[in-house]
This record gives structure tokens, C-alpha cells and sequence, in this order.
């Protein structure tokens, strides 16, 4: 993108500023996308613990209990449960199945899932009843996350603009004028104000999709 904008306007800091932003937009894109996965995996995860509790009380095994449950959740929960059942069904033991469940989806909640399951291929034990407090655990998570994020949706909206509108500011003069980029770098200062607020600007975007991730963490 920096590249052709380069070859039409023939300015650099345009076309490095168009080159940063063909990269943060695809980023963004993926970030908003994966995320939207992670939130629909973890809505549907209490109800497929209990589901699968249920399946475990009417008297099926874990692995048909798994196979019911994995046939009958949506996606994309229902997509990592089917994927592995496939590799249960190549002659992997369910333990190993679902281990890595957590960081293939990056929702850490199924961490306690796959604990159960495997606590219960290598000890035994009343399954249904671990099931059972898992589901009430990961509610009562979902309920307190959620209100954490209703009481700091403001700093979070903040925390966006203060990113965002820096950008557009640019974007308007430029778009005014066309020659604003090229006269602000003709001068030594005009230079350093430039490149200065790049720099923080990426510190403070870093800092603050940090910070997001940390409270975002389930």
C-alpha cells in the first residue's frame, strides 16, 4: 500500500504513513475477528459442560459423551469438539485430545475443561458432579468479566479514540492539502514533531492493547 501510494503522490512520509496503516488494518481485522471467536466459544461453553455432564449422568462414557456433546454444539466450539474426536477416533486418548484445546482457540477457560477430562482418564472419580461445578465456575466467570467489562467500557472507548483520532487528524491535513506532509518535513522540527509522535503513538497503541489483552484474558 505504501508502495503505490509512493509511485502516485511521490511523498514519502504519505506513502509511510499508508504503510503503516496497510499493516495495523489487517492486524486489526484479525485481532477483531479472533476475538469475536473467543466471546462465542466462551457463550457456548456452559452449556456444552452441561450438556456433557448430562450425557455423562444418563450412563455414556466420557468419550461417547464427548461425541454427543461435539455432534451437537455449534460452531465454533462444536468445530474444536469435532476436531477432536477426529484425532480421538486416529487413536489418541481423549487426555490428549483436548489438551490442546486452550491454545488452539486462546480461550483459557477450556484449560479447566481439558483438566477435567484428563483427571478423570488417569484417577477416576465422579465426573458428573466436576462437570457440574466446572459449568457454575465458568458462569459466575462470565458474569463477573462481563461486568468488568461494563464498568470500564468508558476507558476502553477512550482508550480507542485516543488511538484512532491522531491518525485521522493526519489523514484531514493531508487530505486539505496535499503538500502539509512535505512542508512539515522541510524543517529539522517539523521532522522531529513528526517522527516523535510516531513513536509514541506505537508505545502508547502497544501499551494500550496490552493492557486490553490483560482484562480481555478469560
Amino acid at each position: 500500500m505504501g508502495g503505490l501510494i509512493f509511485v502516485l503522490t511521490e511523498v514519502i512520509p504519505l506513502s509511510i504513513l499508508c504503510g503503516l496503516l496497510g499493516i495495523a488494518l489487517p492486524l486489526a481485522a484479525a485481532t477483531i475477528i479472533r476475538s469475536t471467536r473467543q466471546k462465542r466459544i466462551r457463550a457456548q461453553l456452559p452449556e456444552a459442560v452441561e450438556e456433557l455432564a448430562r450425557s455423562a449422568r444418563s450412563g455414556r462414557n466420557i468419550e461417547s459423551a464427548l461425541h454427543f456433546v461435539a455432534g451437537d454444539t455449534a460452531s465454533p466450539l462444536g468445530d474444536e469438539l469435532r476436531l477432536a474426536i477426529r484425532r480421538m477416533d486416529m487413536g489418541i486418548d481423549i487426555a490428549t485430545a483436548v489438551r490442546d484445546l486452550p491454545e488452539r482457540t486462546g480461550v483459557p477457560a477450556l484449560t479447566m475443561l481439558a483438566s477435567a477430562i484428563s483427571l478423570h482418564q488417569d484417577t477416576g472419580g465422579d465426573l458428573v458432579q466436576v462437570l457440574e461445578r466446572l459449568a457454575a465456575a465458568v458462569r459466575d466467570r462470565m458474569h463477573f468479566i462481563n461486568r468488568m467489562r461494563a464498568a470500564t467500557i468508558s476507558s476502553r472507548l477512550g482508550a480507542g479514540l485516543m488511538l484512532i483520532i491522531p491518525p485521522l487528524i493526519i489523514c484531514f491535513y493531508v487530505f486539505r492539502d496535499p503538500q502539509y506532509l512535505s512542508d512539515l518535513m522541510s524543517s529539522f522540527w517539523g521532522r522531529l514533531t513528526f517522527w516523535s509522535g510516531v513513536a509514541l503513538q506505537i508505545v502508547g497503541a502497544t501499551l494500550v492493547f496490552r493492557i486490553l489483552r490483560k482484562t480481555a484474558r478469560f
